[in-house]
């Protein structure tokens, strides 16, 4: 008997929305990672006054980056330089998408944002599978749906 009441991850979904009137997301294909890194700047506030020589520090500005791997499939739509949710249509434009995290969870709990892409990166192995990885900047609060 399981102690635990973790999730498995298999079949989490990063969708992109197409950006028109009555927006429709496209799950990125071929994923083989999702991850999420919430931030924070600090801001130093120490001054003289302070004790013992300790820094002190407020919280400052928020940010979240969303990264992704997975295996590269030059024409697939999702991937392809040519396509409105291609990557490397998205990254070439500068575009600012919307963008859901959907978890598998029971219901499933789905997170969304808008973001541009920072960074796309393709690898040719010669003995392995072409792969990418890319990095979405969001710029704005996620919702929690």
């Amino acid at each position: 008997m399981s102690l635990s009441n973790a999730i498995f991850g298999f079949n989490s979904q990063l969708k992109v929305g197409d950006g028109q009137p009555s927006e429709a997301f496209t799950t990125i294909a071929e994923l083989t990672s999702i991850t999420t890194n919430f931030s924070a700047d600090d801001v130093d506030i120490t001054s003289h006054d302070s004790t013992d020589r300790w820094r002190d520090y407020l919280q400052g500005l928020k940010g979240l980056e969303i990264s992704m791997e997975g295996n590269f499939l030059p024409t697939n739509d999702t991937q392809d330089i040519t396509s409105g949710t291609g990557m490397l249509f998205l990254f070439d434009a500068g575009t600012k998408r919307n963008y859901q995290i959907v978890f598998p969870s029971s219901p499933t709990t789905t997170w969304s944002c808008n973001g541009i892409l920072t960074n796309v990166t393709h690898s040719a192995p010669h003995d392995a599978q072409l792969t990418f990885s890319a990095t979405l900047l969001v710029c704005s609060e996620p919702v929690l749906a």
